[in-house]
C-alpha cells in the first residue's frame, strides 16, 4: 500500500501508470491545488511510478498500515480515561494508512471493577490489531492488562511509566496529557507504537501468505464499490480493509445478500468468504478464505 503525494497538476498520468502496472487504486483525496492517491502495488513495480513521481514533482510514501483496522482502546470515554494520547495515537497511526477505531469500555472505570465483556472482546477480535492505553498508575496497568490476555488480535499496551518488566508489547511514557503529543520525546514514543505494531503484525501477514486467499483483499474491495456502486465521501470510506478481508459499513440486514453476491472472477464472494454480522456497528464483516478451503483462484 502506498500513497501519492503530488499536484493536480498531470497526476492523471500517475493513475495511468498505476494502472498500467495492473494496480489498484484505493482513494483520491483532492485538496485545492494538491492531491493524494492511495493505491495497491506489488513492490517490484515501485521504481517505475517513484521515476514519474519525481518527473512531475511528487512523492510516493509506503503506508505500511493501509490494509489493517486497528482498536485505540480507552477504560472508558469520560474525560478522565480520554486525554489527548488516545486521539493522538489514533491519528498518527492514520498519517500511514491505518483505518482507526476508538473503543471505549463500559466497565474500565477503577482498578478494582475493571472488565472487558465478551461483547468488547468480539468487538476488538474484528479488527487487525488493538493498542490499549491504560493510563499513568502501575498497579492500576499491572491489574488491567491481566483482561487483555484472552485477546488473540496483535496489541499493544500503553501507560505512564516509562518500562514495566512484567508486561509484554509496553510502550510506556503514554499517560495523561495536558497537551497535544508535539514534543521530540512525544513523536518519539507514537514512532515507537508503530514500530513494535508493525513487528506485531508482521508474524500474522506471514502467516497469511502461507495459505493466502485467492483475491487480494484490495481486489475484493474494488469489486464491491463497482458492482454495488457504494460511494464514499471525504472523511468516510465504505468498504474498509483488512489483513484478510474488508469491512463493508453498511445495514447487514439490508446489504448481506448484495454483498454474497458480489462476482468475483468466476465465483461469487460468498462461496470465498465467511461473511457475518459485526458487533461493533451492525456492519458487514467478510473475512476471506484461505485458496486451500476454496479450490483455488487467481490473485
Amino acid at each position: 500500500m502506498y500513497v501519492f503525494k503530488g499536484g493536480i497538476y498531470r497526476h492523471d498520468e500517475m493513475l495511468d501508470k498505476i494502472h498500467d502496472l495492473g494496480g489498484i487504486v484505493m482513494q483520491k483525496t483532492p485538496m485545492q491545488t494538491e492531491i493524494d492517491i492511495v493505491f495497491a502495488l506489488p513492490g517490484y513495480d515501485l521504481s517505475t511510478l517513484t521515476e514519474l513521481a519525481h518527473k512531475i514533482k511528487g512523492e510516493i510514501h509506503e503506508i505500511p498500515f493501509g490494509d489493517m483496522e486497528i482498536a485505540v482502546v480507552a477504560p472508558s470515554l469520560s474525560r478522565h480515561h480520554l486525554p489527548h494520547p488516545v486521539c493522538d495515537i489514533a491519528e498518527f497511526l492514520r498519517r500511514y494508512g491505518a483505518t482507526t477505531n476508538i473503543v471505549g469500555l463500559a466497565r474500565g472505570y477503577g482498578k478494582t471493577i475493571f472488565q472487558i465483556s465478551d461483547k468488547e472482546r468480539r468487538m476488538i477480535a474484528e479488527h487487525d490489531a488493538a493498542i490499549f492505553s491504560f493510563g499513568a498508575f502501575e498497579s492500576c496497568i499491572l491489574e488491567k492488562v491481566k483482561e487483555t490476555s484472552s485477546i488473540k488480535v496483535p496489541h499493544i499496551v500503553c501507560g505512564g511509566p516509562r518500562a514495566l518488566d512484567t508486561v509484554e508489547n509496553y510502550v510506556g511514557n503514554v499517560g495523561r496529557k495536558s497537551a497535544r503529543m508535539r514534543s521530540v520525546e512525544d513523536i518519539a514514543t507514537l514512532e515507537e507504537i508503530k514500530r513494535m505494531l508493525m513487528d506485531e503484525t508482521e508474524s500474522l501477514r506471514e502467516e497469511i501468505q502461507k495459505d493466502p486467499p485467492p483475491y487480494a483483499p484490495a481486489y475484493v474491495k474494488k469489486k464491491i464499490e463497482e458492482q454495488l456502486d457504494i460511494r464514499g465521501t471525504l472523511g468516510d470510506n465504505p468498504v474498509v480493509l483488512h489483513l484478510d478481508g474488508v469491512r463493508v459499513k453498511k445495514p447487514y440486514d439490508s446489504f448481506n445478500g448484495q454483498v454474497r453476491g458480489v462476482k468475483i472472477g468466476d465465483t461469487t464472494l460468498g462461496d470465498i468468504a465467511v461473511i457475518s454480522r459485526s458487533d461493533m456497528n451492525d456492519t458487514i464483516i467478510v473475512k476471506l478464505l484461505p485458496e486451500s478451503q476454496t479450490g483455488g483462484g487467481t490473485q
